[in-house]
């Protein structure tokens, strides 16, 4: 009796975890190979720092913020100075970067000293343990509010630790959908601050004066 009933629990808890397992894996319609960017590094796994190169290795120009985000990262890998007004923050241990230019510093006193441009860039693992996301968010600061610039919102790669290649994904694949509903001539703002510690997402909105904020938790696939 006592064999059955453990037999009966391995299957139980069989059945659960490839009902699981069924349910957060990444299905390969999502992976465009067109699309994909090749991870380089050395070692048993990539760091923030191989993302971040790898993601900015192309040599196009980048417009406008992007193109100055680059320029920084590549001076700041190089051991060189920045660029007046601009600033990188790199947490290696934990897979976080955060780039800032303050645009009173940079062009002057036509801007205030919270105008601020932002650009962060992390990572982390999935429950999988076959991939990873990279995770880029873009948002601008006007006096002390966010800005809908041209390049603001959140961007999401898959990274397969096997092709060691990232692609680009969807964020509502994710479980992130952006509401752009306007409200009469309002249009909402969205922020979004990514984590330089745990994994969870935080999205800041203005509709009018009105702000909230709402947490994604990651849930080891996807955010809920």
């Amino acid at each position: 009796m006592k064999t059955r009933r453990l037999l009966a629990l391995a299957i139980v808890a069989w059945l659960c975890c490839t009902s699981i397992s069924a349910q957060v894996a990444y299905p390969k319609e999502m992976f465009d190979e067109e699309m994909a960017i090749q991870v380089k590094y050395k070692g048993a796994r990539p760091t923030i720092t191989n993302f971040i190169s790898s993601y900015f290795v192309s040599d196009e120009e980048w417009p406008e913020i992007w193109g100055t985000c680059r320029d920084a990262w590549k001076a700041y890998i190089a051991g060189k100075r920045l660029e007046k007004g601009c600033n990188i923050l790199l947490d290696s241990k934990n897979g976080f970067m955060q780039f800032t230019q303050n645009l009173r510093e940079a062009f002057g006193d036509d801007f205030t000293a919270e105008d601020k441009y932002y650009i962060e860039m992390c990572y982390w693992n999935c429950a999988d343990k076959k991939h990873r996301v990279f995770a880029v968010s873009v948002r601008g600061k006007e006096n002390g509010r966010w800005t809908n610039g041209q390049y603001d919102g959140v961007t999401f790669y898959v990274y397969n630790n096997n092709s060691r290649k990232m692609y680009h994904v969807p964020s509502e694949d994710l479980g992130i959908t952006i509401d752009y509903k306007n409200v009469g001539d309002i249009y909402p703002v969205h922020a979004f601050i990514l984590p330089r510690e745990g994994k969870d997402v935080i999205q800041e909105t203005y509709l009018g004066d009105k702000k909230t904020e709402r947490r994604y938790k990651w849930d080891g696939m996807r955010f809920k």
